[in-house]
């Protein structure tokens, strides 16, 4: 597009052939760009968005459609879906299908297609009978049909909506060559899992367009707005909520993490906040907690250090004084040296709080630097 008014560039961007007349011969292009926006009908939602680029790109076609009662094509279900929209499916089903032959497919919930056909202006067939024809995405070559009654009535939804924006949660799975990103104020909805997901759904560009202050869109990659650790399933104790406030705000975790870094993720003791902020110092890049396979069994780091193309794992043994503890570290230990990450390899890293619950943060600094002189 050379403008924000150029709609030739917007049909374009959906893969139409403009000239005299627009014509859109392949969905191949429906997915090279995407707008995500956390919600649908809260603030900048999706079905706002949507709205604001139909009337935008669409509104002549609209006008054109609605000028003439009788004419066997018009706009359809309540968001006016015409020829060259970008759609989602809202259901899962087989629908009938052409692609030198007839036959049945299933278009699943999610799968995003265009308008690439519809109804004559002209014709004695009854209007509510008329076929709209699209193609999906996922199955370029063959061409739906839907008719009137698929976009929804007095009784039932329609099958289609509008998909120039969708929500962060209906675009996982899928990826677009350019992601633009809405995000209006601070929300409850919004947390670090969302804002993952829609920054990882690009496989060109990534484009963020938000109201607030970088410093306050960097925050929520803090463990504090994380869904994760506010998720309380375990199924075999019962879990111990803890409520904690910070600046005016609720939050509520499980007692074991209760336990705040100085970037905001939330760990298990007091000792392994020491150990992160003093990771945080030294600019090392680490992640907590993150899952490790080990001889195919999954092992839980306390933390996992990547330094300049080298990675190490830092355990925190504060518990040395309980024997059980004592006897399943000397288990993962093994299970550790077993597949090479060991203190003599120079990639495990011990620390430890002394037997009277003691902790010397010159050590744990001293241990972590020769590490890295090591590497």
């Amino acid at each position: 597009m050379t403008n924000e008014n150029d709609i030739d560039g917007f049909n374009k961007s959906l893969g139409a052939t403009v000239g005299k007349y627009t014509n859109y011969p392949t969905s191949e292009h429906i997915e090279d760009w995407q707008v995500l926006s956390p919600t649908k009908f809260i603030g900048a939602g999706s079905y706002y968005l949507n709205n604001q680029l139909h009337q935008k790109y669409r509104q002549d076609i609209v006008e054109q459609w609605s000028t003439y009662s009788w004419s066997k094509n018009s706009p359809q279900s309540v968001q006016n879906i015409v020829y060259g929209d970008k759609v989602i499916s809202n259901v899962n089903g087989e629908k009938d299908y052409w692609d030198g032959s007839s036959g049945k497919a299933y278009i699943a919930n999610g799968e995003i297609g265009i308008m690439t056909d519809y109804p004559s202006h002209y014709g004695k067939n009854d209007k509510n009978t008329s076929w709209y024809k699209f193609r999906f995405g996922s199955f370029e070559g063959k061409v739906f049909s839907y008719t009137k009654a698929d976009f929804g009535g007095d009784n039932s939804d329609s099958k289609l909506e509008l998909a120039y924006a969708l929500t962060v949660h209906k675009s996982q799975g899928s990826s677009f060559g350019k992601t633009i990103v809405v995000i209006n104020g601070k929300s409850s909805f919004v947390t670090k899992e969302l804002l993952y997901t829609a920054f990882s759904r690009q496989r060109e560009k990534l484009i963020v367009l938000s109201d607030l202050l970088i410093q306050e869109l960097v925050q929520y990659a803090n463990d504090w707005y994380s869904d994760t650790k506010q998720r309380y399933t375990d199924l075999f104790e019962v879990p111990n909520i803890i409520e904690i406030e910070s600046s005016k705000q609720k939050r509520y975790f499980e007692e074991k993490l209760i336990h705040k870094t100085i970037r905001g993720e939330m760990v298990r003791s007091k000792s392994e906040v020491i150990v992160a902020n003093i990771l945080d110092k030294m600019k090392i890049e680490y992640f907590y907690e993150e899952p490790l396979n080990v001889s195919g069994k999954t092992y839980i780091p306390d933390f996992t250090l990547r330094y300049q193309g080298k990675i190490a794992y830092l355990e925190h043994l504060g518990m040395l004084r309980d024997r059980s503890y004592k006897e399943r570290w000397g288990e993962k230990k093994a299970n550790y040296e077993s597949v090479g990450i060991s203190e003599t390899l120079g990639n495990l890293i011990i620390t430890e709080d002394g037997l009277d619950g003691s902790l010397d943060a010159t050590l744990i600094e001293s241990k972590i630097q020769t590490w890295i002189k090591n590497r």
